[in-house]
């Protein structure tokens, strides 16, 4: 799940592919897995506004982002769109969905819950009144699979560290109204340099316990996601795993990576693949399986158009999916390139699964994607909500 409320349109797609490391996968000439349109693309179920965040669970979908200067959520179930204006927020820069059918939408005051149309804060920062999260700016949060509200903090005030790049980050988890730590520390050691505390996070050594290791910002607070296999934290290039026996280790993140072929025709380490994650960046995991939107070939072409999204679309939701394949991934990529792309990784392989993507996020066997197209000739945004299944690729 991702964070900053983007301004340009959003297109919601499910789809599959990967970029990386080794060859292998599927055949390089197989095309863009098939996908169907849940909603959106068509003025009968439209996705106006930009939705750059994503949450799906057992085929429920919510979207956050806003209309004009409007924070909006888009319920998406059976098919049917329910849009609610959230005006209480400053905006929407993550979401989750909870067990009792209710979002956890976050902002800058901190987490709120969402029942209906109605919002309340459920837990504040540290610029917020009561309750508060502990003197931390949250920045990401996740909801685990027994139903535990997660969030990370940074920690921007303690009063042993005023140094602004030394701020602590700690992962909370809240049960039964008690709040925990699972991960971070809540000072960073005297003892160690900036960059020797940056290196050890980004690659923590082997045996470490999450609970007692220091991390600091800029650290793995950009994104969290969380399942029956752990809790993944999502920092600038590298993602961390804490087990469920509480230990902490790198699963994804290296130094090289080539450009895809195709979807799912680059399959290698995990632990060896050169990602470009940051604040844009989404990350979504499910049974195990992660996917994470990244920017490592933002600029560069799909010259094949080995990418280019297929389905059975209406010609309505053609002409929205061709102009999106013209525009890359509708943020910074241009004509024919690859824009952002999604990494899909399962027991220690990744692979590119879709390009031109903003956002993602995998429940079970499908994948749910988002991107985004800016209409500067219309003056409007809109989306688009595709589902589809996740291949056999490894």
């Amino acid at each position: 799940m991702t964070h900053v409320a983007a301004v340009a349109t959003a297109f919601m797609v499910a789809v599959t592919g990967c970029a990386s490391c080794e060859a292998g996968g599927t055949d390089s000439d197989e095309a863009q897995p098939e996908m169907k349109v849940i909603a959106g693309g068509s003025d009968e179920s439209r996705l106006p506004g930009a939705a750059p965040e994503i949450d799906v669970r057992d085929g429920d979908v919510v979207l956050g982002g806003q209309v004009d200067d409007t924070p909006t959520l888009w319920r998406v179930t059976d098919g049917e769109v329910d849009e609610i204006a959230v005006p209480a927020m400053e905006f929407i820069g993550d979401v989750a969905l909870a067990p009792d059918g209710s979002v956890f939408a976050l902002d800058s005051s901190g987490i709120w819950r969402i029942t209906g149309s109605e919002a309340r804060l459920e837990v504040g920062d540290r610029e917020a009144q009561p309750p508060r999260a502990e003197a931390g700016d949250i920045t990401a949060i996740a909801v685990d699979d027994e139903d535990r509200l997660l969030w990370t903090a940074l920690l921007t005030e303690p009063p042993e560290e005023p140094m602004v790049f030394r701020h602590p980050i700690v992962v909370r988890r809240q049960q039964g109204g008690q709040v925990s730590t699972v991960a971070g520390i809540e000072r960073s050691p005297s003892d160690l340099e900036q960059e020797e505390l940056r290196e050890r996070q980004e690659n923590p050594p082997e045996g470490t316990q999450a609970t007692e290791f220091a991390m600091i910002g800029v650290g793995p607070e950009l994104g969290l996601a969380a399942d029956s296999s752990g809790i993944y934290l999502m920092g600038i290039g590298y993602v961390l795993r804490v087990a469920p026996d509480g230990s902490l280790s790198r699963v994804l993140g290296g130094e090289e990576r080539d450009l895809p072929d195709g979807p799912f025709t680059d399959e290698g380490a995990a632990g060896e693949v050169e990602i470009a994650t940051n604040e844009l960046s989404g990350i979504s995991v499910d049974s195990g399986r992660l996917v994470v939107v990244d920017h490592a070939f933002e600029n560069d072409n799909d010259d094949g158009g080995d990418f280019s999204w297929s389905g059975d679309f209406t010609s309505q939701q053609q002409r929205t999916v061709d102009q999106l394949m013209a525009s890359g991934s509708g943020s910074e990529g241009g004509p024919e390139q690859y824009g952002s792309v999604a990494l899909l990784v399962e027991e220690g392989r990744a692979t590119t699964a879709a390009a031109h993507v903003r956002a993602a996020a995998v429940d079970g066997e499908s994948l749910y994607l988002v991107g985004q197209l800016s209409r500067p000739d219309a003056d409007r945004q809109e989306a688009i909500l595709v589902r589809t299944q996740i291949p056999s690729w490894r």
